[in-house]
């Protein structure tokens, strides 16, 4: 079995079934996938619900997957609250987005790019058992010598498991991790690393995984929404594959 972990999809359906089309090429594999699978690129739902019914995928929780659940939960109440359906309380609405409008937590999701995720998931019917499976994702996992998690976080977070951390952090980069292991996240985009640690890197293509801080911590999100580029890394070999929209898959 080969051993891959990507980040950061966010909806891109023409990337992930390029990464599905070559994992599924392989006589077994597993996949970790650090979170971020919806918003700001069209399919996100339809991503989660893939991710979910994988038995070779092992879906971390993002924060964009917390602020999902946060979203439902919040029209949950409203309909349940108003005795009307999750749809006819968007049908009742001008947009999605004067919907998302109604709750802070629905606000804060759609202004990160989550309303069509929202809308596709209501318009599915609104499932709150989907919605529980996104919520009990697990927020971090290991292989052999690498700990992974979506936002990549300090020694003491990852000993006290700290929610907030693994989802959001951008605090921990110049942190060092623990010795003889190495960590591996997603959510920052890579070109938004602090530049000192892209020159020491020796990064000269900001859509390629950066390994950084004496290689002990590994940035895996290239902002695929945007540059149409994503990678995998292969946990057994240390290889990175990077597949570009319309474009073959390049070894690093």
């Amino acid at each position: 079995m080969q051993h891959f972990v990507c980040s950061d999809i966010h909806g891109h359906m023409d990337l992930f079934n390029e990464i599905m089309g070559f994992l599924n090429e392989k006589d077994s594999y597993q996949l970790f996938m650090l979170g971020d699978a919806c918003d700001r690129q069209p399919f996100g739902y339809e991503i989660m619900i893939r991710l979910l019914e994988n038995p070779n995928v092992v879906y971390l929780k993002g924060n964009h997957e917390d602020m999902f659940v946060r979203a439902a939960r919040s029209l949950n109440d409203i309909s349940l609250e108003e005795s009307l359906s999750k749809e006819e309380l968007l049908n009742q609405s001008t947009s999605i987005i004067h919907l998302m409008e109604r709750t802070s937590d629905m606000s804060l999701y759609r202004r990160n790019g989550g309303a069509e995720t929202f809308k596709d998931w209501i318009m599915a019917g609104g499932s709150m058992a989907f919605v529980n499976k996104i919520d009990k994702l697990p927020l971090f996992a290991t292989y052999e010598n690498f700990d992974m998690c979506h936002a990549g976080c300090t020694r003491k977070e990852w000993e006290s498991k700290d929610v907030d951390s693994m989802l959001w952090s951008r605090n921990h980069f110049f942190a060092p991790w623990f010795p003889d292991r190495i960590l591996i996240h997603g959510h920052t985009p890579i070109a938004y690393l602090p530049s000192y640690m892209l020159k020491l890197s020796g990064c000269n293509k900001r859509w390629i995984p950066v390994h950084y801080y004496d290689n002990s911590k590994i940035d895996m999100d290239t902002a695929c929404f945007t540059t149409n580029v994503i990678s995998l890394f292969n946990l057994d070999t240390e290889e990175t594959v990077t597949f570009a929209e319309d474009e073959n898959h390049v070894n690093w």
